[in-house]
């Protein structure tokens, strides 16, 4: 069932597990969302560094080359409308206090693992109402775009 999602809304998914990745970027494109996925921190950063804010970050701990935690604090420290971007906080494999740390770093919300889908599209839809109308996509993106790190530079 897909919801009524302005075709403005969209998410940034960083997650470096493929198949949770994908589940997650075909559940939210479902419901109508338009999802950009980076399955490491570096690649994500460089989203951050040259991109426009979306509305939403999915951010897994669990990176590799830059931890959630690192990339959560470049995301609060970069202006053009990422500062006030909403991000989540997906497990993966983290213990308890890189998730406490990550709330204390500026996480909007912090998911227990295993990720459950209905709770996770609430949080979604909640903070998506919430988000800084600046985070607006104001160039046409594709609708899902896998940000790799070997061909990243390529692309941009």
């Amino acid at each position: 069932m897909q919801t009524n999602v302005p075709e403005t809304v969209q998410v940034l998914i960083v997650e470096a597990d493929p198949n949770m990745g994908m589940l997650i970027d075909h559940v939210l494109q479902v419901q109508g969302f338009r999802t950009l996925r980076a399955a490491d921190g570096l690649a994500a950063k460089e989203l951050v560094d040259t991109r426009p804010a979306p509305k939403l970050v999915l951010l897994s701990l669990a990176l590799p080359f830059l931890d959630g935690n690192r990339l959560l604090s470049h995301i609060r420290r970069t202006n053009r409308g990422w500062s006030e971007t909403p991000v989540i906080m997906l497990p993966g494999r983290s213990n308890p206090q890189d998730l406490a740390r990550a709330l204390q770093g500026g996480a909007t919300v912090s998911l227990g693992s295993p990720v459950d889908l209905d709770e996770l599209l609430s949080h979604v839809r909640r903070h998506i109402r919430s988000a800084p109308t600046s985070n607006r996509v104001t160039r046409d993106l594709p609708s899902s775009d896998d940000v790799d790190p070997r061909r990243s530079a390529s692309r941009h």
